[in-house]
């Protein structure tokens, strides 16, 4: 971790130096020890300013805090740094761990298409559902004339969403939510 601590009208004590290194211990836990943070300590008449500026693999987080004590104003600041640094992590670990991301399938769902997903694993195969009920006989008639190996239908006695398709014997299945 690398930290570097700015004094403006302002001379860094080692008190104030202790202060922050004591409380900048937090941080490599939150986020990891790829960190770079750099203070700058301002004061102007009676008002005591630390901003702090936290860069990492993960983002940039930048926080200014105020008031008429620098002490004070150094632990909001941190305080304020970590909390933002464990969402932007947060934030991070959420979109790793989502496969398809919103965006791709958004876009995908204004038409029907097929889209590879971001990781490249797989594809998103999208299809309209028709809007005006069927009984099962009707479906399977579709799906014998369409090339596809499945049909998503409404069913017209129930109105539930029905799941029509291919088995690899040459028989249909059937799945329907129960109801």
């Amino acid at each position: 971790m690398k930290i570097e601590i700015t004094g403006r009208h302002f001379d860094i004590t080692a008190p104030i130096r202790n202060f922050i290194m004591v409380r900048m211990k937090k941080i490599p836990r939150v986020i990891g020890d790829q960190v770079a943070v750099h203070i700058i300590l301002s004061v102007e008449k009676h008002r005591h300013v630390a901003e702090v500026v936290f860069s990492s693999k993960v983002g940039k987080v930048t926080c200014i805090e105020q008031t008429h004590d620098m002490y004070t104003s150094i632990g909001k600041a941190l305080e304020k740094i970590e909390r933002q640094a464990l969402k932007l992590k947060q934030k991070r670990i959420a979109v790793k761990r989502n496969k398809i991301p919103t965006k791709t399938v958004a876009a995908a769902v204004a038409g029907n298409s097929e889209r590879v997903d971001s990781a490249g694993k797989g594809r998103v195969i999208l299809k309209d559902v028709s809007k005006k009920p069927m009984a099962l006989e009707e479906a399977m008639l579709n799906l014998g004339q369409s090339e596809d190996n499945f049909i998503v239908f409404r069913d017209a006695q129930s109105q539930l969403v029905n799941v029509l398709y291919k088995r690899k014997d040459g028989s249909y299945g059937l799945i329907c939510p129960e109801g």
